[in-house]
């Protein structure tokens, strides 16, 4: 299911978690990775009922830098603090 339609539909219902994808984080690059986990917070926070995370096990192709590019990003759009 798509998370943006999801939290659409759901999100005053629902909190919703994750959605960076073992896939995205094995196969894609570092930048690319930190570009769609920054959208993820910023489309998804406003309202409350989110919570970034990898969409579920952390895959042994999974690389290092692509989890570092998903912790930055969540270190810097991801908190509910002001």
């Amino acid at each position: 299911m798509d998370i943006f339609k999801a939290k659409e539909k759901y999100g005053d219902r629902f909190t919703l978690i994750g959605n960076v994808s073992p896939q995205e984080l094995a196969s894609q690059t570092p930048t690319a990775t930190f570009t769609f986990t920054q959208k993820l917070p910023t489309k998804l926070k406003p309202g409350g009922g989110y919570i970034l995370s990898s969409g579920y096990s952390i895959n042994p192709a999974e690389t290092l830098e692509n989890w570092l590019a998903m912790r930055e990003a969540c270190a810097q759009f991801g908190s509910y603090r002001q």
